[in-house]
C-alpha cells in the first residue's frame, strides 16, 4: 500500500507529533509499505529526501501558492491512503479546503484540539462540516475535547487509538530495576512550551532539595521569545535557565540524542511531569516502558495511564516524590503495572490498528 501522511512536524524536528508520525511512517515500511510524508520546510520551494525508507517532502508555508502548489503535486502521486495529523496546521486545513479527503481514503488524526470547542466555532463548524467524508475520525487521547466537538456538532464519537512506544528501546532501563531507587535523580522530560509546566517542576524541586531534577527537552519554537509591551521577555527555556542559575538542584538538558535521553530513564528514581495541558502523554508511556513510576497532574489520559500516580498541585508532587522512593514495595507495584500496560503498546501494533483502518 502507498501511504501519505501529513503532519506540521517531522524530525529532525523534536515534539511530540514529530515522534508520532515518524514512528507510525517507519513501522508501516517496516510492514511492507510505500511510505511519503508531507511536512512543512523552511525553504521557499519543496525539499525532498529520503529518511530511513520514508519519502519526506518539506514543502514552504508561505507564501500559501507555493504550498498548495507543492502538496497539490504530492497529493497527485496516486496514494492509496492518507493520514493527516492534527487541526489548526496549514498543511491539515488545505487538505480540506481542498477536500481530497473525497479523492483519497483518509483518516483525520486529532491529537487533542488545545482549546474548548465553543470557541473557535466557525473554525471548527468547518471542520466538523467535513469529518464525515474522512473514512476515520481518530483520537490518541482516552478523554479529550474530541468528545467535545462531537457532542456541539451532532458528529460520530472519534476512534481511539492510542499512542505507542518502542518498547525494546527501554530494555536497559527496565533491567536497572529497582536500583535506580538510590539514585536521588528526578526525570521530566518535555520540550520548552508554556503549556509543559516547567514553572510548577521549579517548585517541586524547591520543596525537595535533597533530590536532583533532570529536566531534559529543546527550545520550542513558536516559545523561543515572548515580546511584551515593556519590551523582550524570555520563553520558557530562558525562564528556566534564569531559574536554574539560582536553583542548584535542577539540571537542564537540552539537544541529548536518543540514546542519552534513554539513559536518563535508566538512572532516574522516579519521573515527574508538571504539564498543564496533555492529550496522551508519550512521556508516561515511555515511563511505563523504563519501568519507570510516574507522578502527573490530573492532565489528558494520565489517569487512565497505569504505573503512576495523580497530584493535585506542586505540594503534593513533592509529598508523592518523597512517599514513592521511600516506599519499595510501592515502586515495584507501580513499575510492574507501567511495563505491562507499555508492553501492550509498541508502535509496530499500533500501527497494524491504523492499516486496518486505511485498508
Amino acid at each position: 500500500m502507498r501511504i501519505l501522511q501529513i503532519a506540521h512536524s517531522y524530525p529532525p524536528h523534536r515534539d511530540g507529533i514529530a515522534h508520532v508520525v515518524e514512528s507510525l511512517s517507519k513501522s508501516f515500511v517496516a510492514l511492507g509499505h510505500d511510505v511519503a510524508v508531507l511536512t512543512h520546510g523552511d525553504g521557499s520551494a519543496a525539499e525532498v529526501a529520503t529518511l530511513n525508507g520514508v519519502r519526506v517532502v518539506r514543502v514552504p508555508v508561505k507564501p500559501a501558492a507555493a504550498m498548495k502548489s507543492c502538496c497539490e503535486a504530492e497529493v497527485a502521486r496516486g496514494y492509496d491512503a492518507c493520514i493527516v495529523h492534527c487541526l489548526h496546521t496549514p498543511l491539515s486545513d488545505l487538505y480540506r479546503e481542498e477536500k481530497w479527503q473525497e479523492k483519497i481514503r483518509s483518516v483525520l488524526v486529532t491529537h487533542g484540539l488545545h482549546f474548548d470547542p465553543k470557541n473557535n466555532r466557525e473554525y471548527l463548524q468547518a471542520w466538523a462540516t467535513a469529518i464525515p467524508s474522512f473514512h476515520r475520525w481518530v483520537t490518541i487521547a482516552y478523554d479529550a475535547e474530541e468528545t467535545l466537538l462531537a457532542r456541539e456538532f451532532g458528529l460520530p464519537k472519534a476512534m481511539f487509538i492510542p499512542n505507542g512506544v518502542h518498547f525494546a528501546d527501554f530494555a536497559v532501563a527496565r533491567a536497572a530495576g529497582s536500583a535506580r531507587r538510590g539514585s536521588g535523580r528526578v526525570l521530566s522530560v518535555g520540550n520548552h512550551n508554556p503549556l509543559k509546566g516547567h514553572g510548577e517542576l521549579f517548585v517541586v524541586a524547591r520543596l525537595c532539595g535533597e533530590f536532583e531534577f533532570r529536566l531534559v527537552g529543546g527550545h520550542f519554537p513558536a516559545g523561543n521569545w515572548n515580546i511584551g509591551a515593556l519590551g523582550v521577555k524570555g520563553g520558557c527555556y530562558y525562564k528556566c535557565c534564569a531559574r536554574a542559575v539560582l536553583q542548584r538542584n535542577v539540571r537542564l538538558l537540552v539537544g541529548l540524542p536518543r540514546r542519552a535521553v534513554l539513559e536518563e530513564f535508566a538512572q532516574a528514581v522516579v519521573l515527574v511531569s508538571t504539564s498543564n495541558w496533555e492529550a496522551n502523554s508519550l512521556v508516561l508511556i515511555e515511563a511505563c516502558a523504563s519501568g519507570l513510576p510516574w507522578i502527573s497532574f490530573d492532565v489528558g489520559s494520565a489517569r487512565h495511564v497505569p504505573g503512576g500516580v495523580i497530584a493535585k498541585d506542586a505540594a503534593d508532587v513533592a509529598r508523592l516524590v518523597r512517599e514513592l522512593t521511600s516506599d519499595e514495595k510501592r515502586w515495584g507495584e507501580l513499575s510492574a503495572a507501567g511495563i505491562k500496560f507499555a508492553r501492550q503498546l509498541d508502535w509496530a501494533e499500533v500501527a497494524k490498528r491504523y492499516l486496518v483502518e486505511i485498508s
